[in-house]
């Protein structure tokens, strides 16, 4: 039994841990409203002096302001001034009843998961008896939260596009492409310039000028040896003939050629043996 008792009160402490672990301060502020005239059959009412002590036994009970829900009950007792009270509760995330001591209305309590609360403001209304009513203006207020300070506003508009950024720096070279197909041939280049001439190529033999003479004359009588000539005439025509034909393929040994002496001179050899 002890043992039960003692876990028991263990999950009660670690339950109000819990509760206040997750608690969020709210701010509550009082205000007595009085009425202030009749506008198209509603009532105007406007501030007034906190009233700390109505008729009644106990001076300004009706003046209290309880508030009970998830995380109990409890009151906000006045205290002796002519401004509005200021008070700040912790409460967690849940629905909360709140009135006055002497209420004839009530009002609900929201606080999120956020610590955000809702409604901002209400009134009850208090009867202390003896036609002594209040009027009060309840203000609650998140003090912790994603609400402390109000709410996120929305977003604003986007601003102007910035001036563009400077060009970044020049990246690194690239690798080196491969080499391309080899291009066709080009045109043929002009003929080169002519060579230098040669060097002088040796002197052929030559032919002494009475071989040439001789050579004609014995070539004169072998031509003619079936139709002899009839005069000297005749053969030396026939020997210088020949010579002409000879002396195109022959080169004499001599400058200077007498060949018609030389075949005369033949020719009187072979007559005058």
């Amino acid at each position: 039994m002890k043992t039960l008792t003692t876990t028991i009160i263990g999950l009660v402490a670690l339950l109000l841990v819990a509760t206040q672990a997750s608690a969020f301060p709210v701010a509550v502020k009082i205000t007595n409203m009085e009425i202030n005239g009749s506008y198209g059959g509603v009532d105007a009412y406007r501030e007034a002096a906190y009233i700390h002590t109505l008729t009644h036994p106990t001076p300004g009970y009706c003046m209290k302001v309880y508030v009970t829900g998830p995380d109990g009950y409890q009151q906000l007792y006045p205290h002796e001034s002519v401004e509005a009270q200021q008070h700040v509760i912790e409460r967690g995330p849940g629905s909360y009843r709140v009135g006055s001591g002497c209420a004839d209305s009530l009002a609900t309590l929201v606080v999120d998961e956020n610590g955000c609360v809702s409604p901002n403001e209400v009134v009850v209304v208090s009867d202390g008896g003896e036609g002594m009513t209040a009027w009060m203006l309840l203000r609650f207020s998140s003090m912790d939260g994603n609400c402390a300070g109000g709410g996120a506003g929305a977003d604003g508009a986007q601003g102007e596009q910035g001036p563009a950024g400077s060009d970044g720096a020049q990246g690194p070279q690239g690798k080196q492409g491969a080499d391309g197909a080899a291009g066709a041939a080009g045109a043929a280049g002009a003929a080169g310039a002519a060579g230098a001439a040669g060097a002088a190529g040796a002197a052929a033999p030559c032919t002494p000028c009475d071989d040439v003479a001789n050579a004609a004359v014995n070539l004169a009588c072998i031509v003619l040896n079936e139709a002899l000539p009839t005069n000297i005439q005749e053969l030396t025509d026939a020997a210088t003939v020949i010579v002409d034909s000879l002396m195109i393929s022959t080169n004499i040994c001599e400058e200077t050629c007498d060949i018609g002496a030389g075949i005369q001179a033949a020719i009187d050899a072979k007559l005058n043996p």
